[in-house]
C-alpha cells in the first residue's frame, strides 16, 4: 500500500474541494492493496475499528460496594455480595480461539483462628493458614451444562513471622498475630478451545473462594471479572 500524501496549503492559497478531498480519495483507492509498508508495529489499533468490527469482545462483572462476602466453606463457593460474581458469556468459540480471563478484588477484615495444626501430617500443618480463589467456566456441548476450573490461586491469612502458641486442647497451634486484612488479589489465565467450531457454548465465568480450615473466615468486598475474547 503506498503512502498517501496531502497537499500543503500556504498563506494566500485558496483551498478548493478537490484539493481537500484528494487525500481521502487516495486512501480509499490505496487501501485496496495493503502491504508491509503499512503493517509495521502499531499500524492499526482498536481505535481504527467501529461497531461490530472490533477485534476483541469484552465480558465483565464488577462489584464496587463496601459490603462483604464471608465464607468458611472448605469447598469452592461463588462469591456473592449483591449478586453472584459471574461474567455472562453465551457465545460459541471457534477452533483455536483464545479466551483470556482476569480477576481482582479486595480481601477485607479476615478472622483466622487456626494457622498451624500439629495434628495434621507434617507436610500439611501450615495449610489452615491458606485460602484460595478459583475461576470456573460453565459451558455446554448441546446438552447439560458442565464446568471446568481455569485455575486456582492461593493466599495466606497471616504472615509466616506471626507469633503463635500451642492450644492446651488438641495440640492446635493458633495465631496471635494480626491477619493480613485489606489486601488485594489479582490473577489471570488463558484458555484455548481445541474443539470443533460451533459445538461448544461458553456460558459464564464464576469467581469462587474457599478456606482450608472451617475455623477460619474469609471476607471479600470489591471484586471483578474481565473476559477478553480474541475474535478471528
Amino acid at each position: 500500500m503506498p503512502i498517501v500524501k496531502t497537499s500543503l496549503l500556504q498563506d494566500g492559497d485558496t483551498p478548493v474541494a478537490a484539493t481537500l478531498n484528494q487525500p481521502y480519495d487516495d486512501v480509499a483507492t490505496a487501501s485496496a492493496t495493503i502491504d508491509n509498508t503499512n503493517t509495521r508495529d502499531n499500524w492499526i489499533t482498536r481505535f481504527h475499528f467501529a461497531g461490530n468490527n472490533a477485534c476483541n469482545d469484552l465480558y465483565t462483572f464488577k462489584y464496587q460496594g463496601t459490603a462483604d462476602f464471608a465464607t468458611n466453606s472448605t469447598s469452592y463457593t461463588t462469591i456473592n455480595v449483591a449478586g453472584l460474581s459471574e461474567a455472562v458469556l453465551n457465545y460459541a468459540p471457534s477452533t483455536n480461539e483464545i479466551l483470556r480471563v482476569e480477576s481482582s478484588g479486595i480481601v477485607s477484615a479476615c478472622t483466622p483462628t487456626i494457622s498451624w495444626d500439629v495434628a495434621l501430617p507434617l507436610a500439611d500443618r501450615g495449610k489452615p493458614n491458606y485460602y484460595a480463589f478459583q475461576l470456573l467456566l460453565t459451558y455446554n456441548d448441546g446438552g447439560p451444562s458442565a464446568t471446568v476450573s481455569l485455575g486456582e490461586w492461593g493466599y495466606s491469612f497471616t504472615t509466616a513471622s506471626s507469633v503463635r502458641y500451642v492450644s492446651a486442647s488438641a495440640g492446635v497451634m493458633k495465631n496471635t498475630g494480626a491477619p493480613i486484612s485489606w489486601q488485594t488479589f489479582q490473577f489471570s489465565t488463558t484458555l484455548r478451545y481445541d474443539g470443533v467450531s460451533g459445538v461448544r457454548t461458553y456460558e459464564k465465568i464464576s469467581l469462587q473462594a474457599k478456606v482450608y480450615d472451617a475455623a477460619n473466615t474469609l471476607r471479600v468486598s470489591r471484586n471483578n471479572i474481565v473476559a477478553v475474547r480474541a475474535k478471528h
